[in-house]
């Protein structure tokens, strides 16, 4: 699997790229020369080859350090010699009843002395423990740095273009209103590519947690908007990335549900970690709905797919003049799955 991954991963980010695979703990690096000679490597590579200092290993070779890998790291670098993209291995060491694996990504490299070598990326492969794999790790650092180089950059330049526009003395009443309506647009654009950023970032010694990343997204809905929003979070819940964007977005349409249509004066947003499930709820003081008049709009049912990716259970509850409550409820054990 890992071998795959790696595969359709080097055609997107290739060994150009390297630091997109190294952003997230624990994953060690390590350079090694034709011999496979270890030349350079950090403390994550040495204690996951099992040696407490990597000073230690500098001149080593590989089969020397962990012999019941050697097989596996000659297949792993005769691989990689003459390739100019990824290789993948999963490198058993120890016994082979107490053997531990270890997912390592290898491309073709010049060593510290400007020698051909190779750079390897290690980390702990361990089927009980829900880690994503280097691989996944690196896509998902790919896509966020695309969305804030690439997509949010151009958001900031139309947004500049607009209200240049806008300013324009040229411009009728018909076609400010049209240039008020672009600018809006942009900043929901903004919005979500920042809070698409912020919940994909690979995870580092300080996670961002769904409540921290709640907290954001209130806050900039709130001042930009002027709608009286009070936020409470209860519990530090961490997710999966691709959970915390769904759950982002799911609050997004939410809210913007809340200013085009609720005409409400005071919105709360609560997210309450409990052991078996976590809870989002907005809740609203507008003059609401009737469900059983009012058809599904397409903002509603995206709600409902992204909860349903998710394994989460979507409601909106509502009646004239009595504000609406969107909650999304995910239960622990299905999130960590």
């Amino acid at each position: 699997m890992l071998g795959y991954e790696v595969m359709s991963l080097e055609r997107r980010v290739g060994p150009s790229d390297p630091s997109a695979l190294v952003r997230a703990d624990p994953i060690g690096i390590g350079t090694v020369d034709e011999d496979g000679r270890i030349v350079a490597s950090d403390s994550e590579f040495a204690r996951l080859l099992g040696v407490a200092d990597s000073a230690a290993l500098e001149g080593r070779a590989l089969e020397d350090i962990v012999p019941s890998g050697e097989d596996d790291w000659r297949d792993l670098l005769a691989s990689a010699r003459g390739r100019s993209g990824l290789t993948a291995r999963t490198v058993r060491i120890g016994p082979p009843t107490l053997h531990r694996a270890l997912d390592v990504v290898s491309w073709a490299d010049a060593t510290p002395d400007g020698r051909s070598g190779y750079r390897l990326l290690v980390s702990a492969a361990d089927p009980s423990r829900p880690n994503p794999s280097v691989a996944s790790i690196a896509e998902q650092a790919r896509v966020a740095r695309e969305l804030h180089d690439g997509l949010a950059q151009d958001l900031w330049i139309a947004k500049l273009a607009a209200s240049k526009l806008l300013r324009h003395e040229s411009l009728d009443e018909d076609a400010r209103a049209i240039c008020t309506d672009l600018l809006r647009s942009i900043d929901s654009g903004l919005t979500e590519a920042r809070s698409a950023v912020m919940a994909m970032r690979p995870a580092s010694n300080r996670p961002m947690t769904l409540g921290r990343l709640v907290r954001q997204q209130v806050d900039e809905f709130s001042d930009r908007f002027g709608v009286r929003t009070d936020c409470r979070v209860e519990g530090e819940p961490v997710v999966p990335a691709h959970v915390s964007v769904e759950v982002l977005r799911i609050l997004q349409e939410a809210l913007t549900n809340v200013r085009k249509h609720a005409q409400a004066g005071r919105v709360v947003v609560q997210l309450i970690a409990q052991e078996s499930s976590i809870l989002l709820t907005v809740r609203d003081d507008g003059v609401g709905f009737d469900p059983t008049t009012t058809t599904s709009g397409y903002g509603r049912e995206s709600m409902a797919e992204r909860a349903e990716a998710i394994r989460g259970r979507l409601t909106v509850a509502s009646g004239p003049r009595r504000g609406t409550i969107v909650s999304l409820r995910l239960p622990v054990a299905r999130v960590r799955r």
